[in-house]
């Protein structure tokens, strides 16, 4: 069988062994890796140019992707950048054997169990060793508000600290649809201002937060809030707002990610203050 069309049949990477039964020959690999058509990954393992990198990763060194690799895979927003592929690996694997040593865009996560380490629960668990607790707390956030986690889940963390866990479940919400909403309800939330999320107003629509029952505060994404339209119907909301009685703040990323302090006391300013109306 032509090469190209063999590894187009498993997946866009396999090896050699797996190879074989195809009658694809070594020799022929390697005039197909010297006029670029298929990529030598390691001795014995071979893919497609355009395979996707955490499918080699996940053959070429015999693992499944964990931890960060799988939320970045599901869309799940994070607040850091994460090089590489993180893996799940048996944790006796020799990695000097089978020229299975790993190249340093692998992350490996040495587990007794690399199938449940691949489940998504357990690879959120497993985001416990390469993020801070916020971070986490984005992830699981964002996974129960798409379904794809429940709070049980969490219950059941292993990897994830006792005091982490407590951490998640105290602050996890699935009403959070987005990384600035769950860092502004943790704001609130440290500083126990009261608040409710994602309420529905008359002639207003969804607001993300009503805190104290009377000022609206609304974080705006620039994916979601930088066209002209939306600008337009984010001041047609606040002046809804207002003649119901309302307050509005509304705040950027760079103010909830980089000036959380100055968040918080905006709002404190705005409950303090006394209503004109």
């Amino acid at each position: 069988m032509d090469p190209a069309t063999a590894l187009h049949h498993l997946g866009g990477v396999a090896e050699l062994d797996a190879l074989r039964p195809l009658e694809v020959s070594a020799s022929t690999l390697r005039r197909l890796v010297a006029e670029g058509s298929i990529v030598r990954i390691r001795r014995g393992c071979y893919a497609l140019p355009d395979t996707d990198r955490v499918t080699i990763a996940e053959t070429a060194w015999r693992g499944r992707a964990t931890c960060v690799t799988v939320a970045e895979r599901c869309g799940l927003p994070l607040l850091a950048a994460h090089d590489g592929v993180h893996l799940a690996i048996p944790a006796g694997r020799n990695h000097g054997r089978d020229h299975l040593c790993l190249p340093s865009h692998v992350t490996a996560h040495h587990v007794a169990d690399p199938h449940q380490a691949g489940t998504f629960a357990g690879a959120i668990d497993l985001a416990s060793r390469c993020t801070a607790r916020e971070e986490q707390l984005v992830i699981v956030d964002a996974a129960l508000s798409r379904g794809l986690l429940r709070r049980g889940d969490i219950a059941g963390f292993t990897a994830t600290g006792g005091e982490r866990r407590a951490f998640l479940l105290r602050h996890a919400s699935a009403a959070s649809g987005s990384l600035l909403e769950t860092m502004t309800g943790l704001i609130l939330r440290r500083a126990r201002i009261p608040f409710a999320q994602q309420v529905e107003i008359e002639g207003l629509g969804r607001v993300d937060f009503v805190v104290d029952g009377r000022l609206i505060v609304e974080v705006d994404g620039r994916a979601t809030h930088d066209t002209p339209e939306q600008f337009v119907e984010d001041r047609r909301r606040d002046r809804a707002a207002a003649i119901r009685g309302y307050r509005v703040l509304r705040f950027t990323y760079g103010d909830v990610i980089r000036r959380p302090d100055t968040v918080l006391a905006d709002v404190r300013s705005a409950l303090a203050a006394p209503s004109r109306l």
